[in-house]
């Protein structure tokens, strides 16, 4: 919650700073912890730049990697999802298993065509069309919002999410539902390796 707290403030001025995107790295238990970028990372140029690439996954996802050396697909969309919480979700090798191309042992539907490999050491996202996946997911997520938000079929938001103004009682934000989504891609891959 503090971590969203802090990138998503610094966010709305368009800049993201180092220390949160190694905070994302280790809240995130990433592996390679070699991770190279500027101490503040701009987002927008100016007002008109702000209005075209907010809202647009492949644009902010685009700047992110050309300025972060050590992030994959699944940290860079960490960076999204913690500066613009209601516009943007995560998306992670157990999502993408269970929910896009996935693989042959998890996979139950199939809304985005990205695949998660693992050679051994941890799945990975693979790189190979990712941003148009990840754009892709980015609609689904913004679609089940909407779609949960016009239903009034309320959010159950933590206490310390209102408390501290990170979310409006009872509304969805793209973040919700990943992290709703994600659980549920957790429990099957869980409950897959039990069998």
């Amino acid at each position: 919650m503090q971590l969203e707290k802090k990138v998503s403030k610094e966010a709305k001025d368009g800049i993201i700073k180092k220390n949160h995107i190694l905070d994302i790295a280790e809240w995130g238990c990433l592996r390679n912890k070699d991770i190279k970028c500027p101490e503040e990372l701009y987002l927008f140029e100016n007002r008109d730049n702000k209005r075209k690439i907010k809202n647009s996954p492949i644009e902010l996802i685009k700047i992110l990697e050309s300025e972060i050396e050590g992030f994959g697909p699944t940290y860079l969309s960490k960076v999204l999802r913690f500066a613009f919480p209601s516009k943007f979700g995560a998306i992670d090798t157990r999502i993408v298993r269970v929910l896009g191309d996935g693989d042959s042992d998890s996979k139950q539907k199939n809304w985005f065509s990205l695949k998660a490999i693992n050679r051994g050491n941890g799945w990975y996202i693979n790189r190979k069309n990712w941003l148009e996946g990840y754009s892709r997911w980015i609609s689904i997520l913004r679609f089940l919002k909407e779609l949960l938000n016009k239903s009034k079929f309320d959010c159950p938001h933590p206490k310390a999410f209102l408390t501290e103004n990170l979310r409006s009682r009872d509304v969805w934000a793209c973040a919700d539902v990943e992290m709703t989504l994600f659980s549920y891609a957790s429990k099957h891959i869980n409950s897959n390796m039990n069998e």
